[in-house]
């Protein structure tokens, strides 16, 4: 009797990073800009965009001031543009086209740190199974990222069932540089439980298995990213005697997922 699994899982997974672009404009870091504006008219709270000579380097959000300082958060940011100290560009309010010739200030201080977290949740699926999953990651550099994956699913029919419990310990690969962001590449070493029933009979099994993708994670937002994911997982026979598990050796892997980055 042959039984392909259709896998119903819900995962849970503590991994770590990814980088790159939806397009131009992207937030591949939680940067602060820091203006020296004396007499400045800023608010906390006022969306700001960064111009010079036509071209937007970055937009953000004013989040704290002084009379002399402003302090913006970028939430889209031009890659193919550097700010740094000493940039000089103009302060334009978002969604406003400005009126009459703008002063130029110079950046005082231009601090980049990598997120540090990220909640996504997304359908991942094979030739034949589709399954929700849900992951937590959590950056530990800009390239590395390690963590545990935890899995349950199950299969039926008229006659048999099979419940399915795997944990892995993960590792990620982020060549960008940039958490949560862009191409990454992922490591799952770990085991699969399986439980079957049927005709009133019952198995308990279990079997090491290993995973390998690639990644991709855009930006649609300002914390928001789109990320998407193919590669296999192998899977290491496990006999049973009551039923075909159909899942030995390698499997296709892919997904589709919407995150949140923190």
């Amino acid at each position: 009797m042959s039984i392909p699994v259709r896998i119903s899982q819900i995962g849970l997974v503590l991994a770590f990073l990814s980088p790159s672009a939806f397009c131009d404009m992207i937030e591949p870091t939680q940067r602060i800009v820091h203006f020296n504006l004396p007499n400045h008219a800023w608010n906390q709270g006022d969306e700001l965009c960064m111009v010079n000579d036509s071209i937007t380097f970055a937009c953000g959000r004013v989040t704290k001031t002084s009379e002399t300082d402003v302090f913006i958060k970028l939430t889209s940011f031009n890659r193919k543009e550097k700010i740094k100290k000493g940039t000089k560009m103009k302060l334009v309010e978002l969604w406003r086209r400005p009126t009459g010739e703008l002063d130029t200030y110079e950046v005082v201080r231009a601090k980049e740190s990598i997120h540090t977290a990220a909640l996504d949740a997304g359908i991942g699926m094979g030739f034949h199974y589709f399954f929700p999953e849900g992951q937590f990651q959590w950056a530990v550099s800009k390239f590395i990222s390690v963590g545990s994956l935890l899995v349950i699913a199950s299969s039926t029919d008229p006659t048999t069932n099979v419940g399915i419990f795997g944990a892995f310990a993960t590792g990620q690969f982020f060549p960008a540089g940039r958490p949560f962001f862009g191409p990454g590449l992922g490591l799952g070493l770990g085991f699969y439980s399986f439980r079957v029933t049927s005709v009133g009979q019952t198995e308990n099994l279990s079997c090491p298995a290993l995973t390998l993708t690639g990644t991709w994670t855009f930006s649609l937002a300002s914390s928001l990213t789109l990320g998407l994911k193919a590669g296999a997982q192998y899977f290491v026979k496990a006999d049973s005697s009551l039923v075909d598990l159909d899942l030995t050796g390698f499997r296709p892997l892919g997904g589709l997922n919407l995150g949140w980055v923190f």
